[in-house]
C-alpha cells in the first residue's frame, strides 16, 4: 500500500478523531483504564506527567534526558517495527508501532509540539488540490 493510499485511510479518521475531541484531552475528563481500574493517559502519552514532573515516570525521566535521548529512542523503535512488520506475528508488530508511537509523541512534546501539529501538517500537505 502506497503512502497516499494509507494517509487517505488514515487522515479522515485521524480527522474525526481531533474534531470530536476524542484526539486531544488538553483540559479531559478523566480517563479509568477498565483493567486496572487506574486513571490512563491521554491519546498523547505523558502529557501530564511531563507537565506535572513525575519523576517516578519514564515518560517524565525520558522527556529530561533531552531530544538528542528522544531521538535515539524514536530511531530504535522505528527499527524494531520495520523488523516486526516483515514477521508474521501481528501483536509483536502492534506492539512496536504503539512503541513508535508513544516515543514520537514524547519526542513532538519534548520540541514544544503536538501530535496535532504533525497531524496537520499531514492533512495540508495531502488535502484535494484546489
Amino acid at each position: 500500500m502506497t503512502l497516499n493510499r494509507c494517509l487517505m485511510i488514515v487522515l479522515p479518521v485521524l480527522a474525526v478523531l481531533f474534531q470530536s475531541g476524542c484526539a486531544t484531552r488538553l483540559s479531559p475528563a478523566p480517563v479509568v483504564d477498565r483493567s486496572s481500574g487506574r486513571s490512563a493517559e491521554p491519546v498523547e502519552p505523558g502529557y501530564y506527567r511531563i507537565k506535572r514532573g513525575d519523576k517516578q515516570s519514564y515518560t517524565v525521566r525520558l522527556a529530561k534526558e533531552g531530544v538528542t535521548r528522544c531521538a535515539q529512542k524514536v530511531g530504535e523503535e522505528g527499527v524494531e517495527t520495520a523488523l516486526a512488520a516483515l514477521g508474521s506475528n501481528q501483536k509483536e508488530f502492534t506492539g512496536e508501532a504503539a512503541d513508535l508511537l508513544y516515543h514520537l509523541i514524547v519526542l513532538l512534546r519534548v520540541k514544544k509540539l503536538s501530535l496535532d501539529t504533525a497531524v496537520a501538517v499531514l492533512a495540508k500537505r495531502h488535502a484535494p488540490k484546489k
